[in-house]
């Protein structure tokens, strides 16, 4: 298996289901994996404090829906935030290693 470390993201068109805006958006390849999961926890951070706002003024019957998109994106984000720690602690346990 090769070590999350040292990996580099390759292109990738982003989806546009769901928004026509989206369309011509990708990921550029190049991008040290670690850098690409620590930004991706930062867009989701903002798509949770969005999500959080809308919640707490939408209608009780839309704040339910949108605080089962909260807990998913949260789920997601504690996923990232997992393996990026993970990665660094492997990094220090390496060197110290050394």
């Amino acid at each position: 298996m090769s070590d999350l470390r040292t990996l580099m993201t390759v292109p990738q068109e982003i989806s546009t289901e769901g928004s026509v805006t989206l369309r011509g958006l990708s990921v550029k390849g190049g991008i040290p994996s670690l850098d690409a999961l620590q930004d991706s926890s930062c867009h989701l951070s903002s798509v949770l404090r969005m999500l959080g706002d809308s919640a707490i003024d939408s209608s009780a019957e839309d704040a339910d829906a949108l605080y089962a998109v909260i807990t998913s994106a949260s789920i997601a984000k504690a996923l990232l935030d997992s393996v990026v720690a993970a990665a660094h602690q492997a990094e220090r346990f390496a060197e110290g290693a050394r």
